[in-house]
């Protein structure tokens, strides 16, 4: 990252700390590298927002081709059911290690480890 102080632009340019300063302060130099930062950071997000829609379409149709793709485990199966579910406000999102939390009668379960029989079976029972 470059150093930016004021003092080093003083020494870079061959002007006086004081009349660097005195500018800063007229012209308002930190507002601007504030907002010119602020408009850099939208333009950043805006770019990688448009890089992601325009992939949106591949990712669900990835996601459908590994729902119906009957040689896919079935928890990658249900993964997919799960991600294009989420997409549409509905189902219950993806299982963590740590949603046993919520059903305190529901052992504590590493659901990486679970087979995929093993593993329906306990998202059965958690909603119930």
């Amino acid at each position: 990252m470059p150093d930016r102080s004021l003092r080093k632009l003083a020494e870079n340019l061959g002007i006086s700390d004081g009349t660097i300063f005195s500018w800063s302060r007229s012209e308002n130099w930190a507002e601007r590298i504030a907002r010119e930062e602020q408009q850099a950071t939208l333009r950043v997000r805006r770019h990688a927002h448009q890089l992601v829609a325009a992939q949106i379409g591949r990712n669900i149709d990835t996601a459908i081709a590994l729902r119906d793709d009957l040689t896919q485990p079935g928890r990658t199966r249900l993964a997919a059911v799960e991600f294009l579910s989420s997409l549409a406000g509905v189902g219950p999102g993806p299982v963590t290690e740590d949603d046993h939390a919520h059903d305190p009668d529901l052992p504590a379960v590493d659901v990486t480890a679970l087979s995929d029989d093993e593993l329906v079976s306990y998202l059965r029972r958690r909603r119930t």
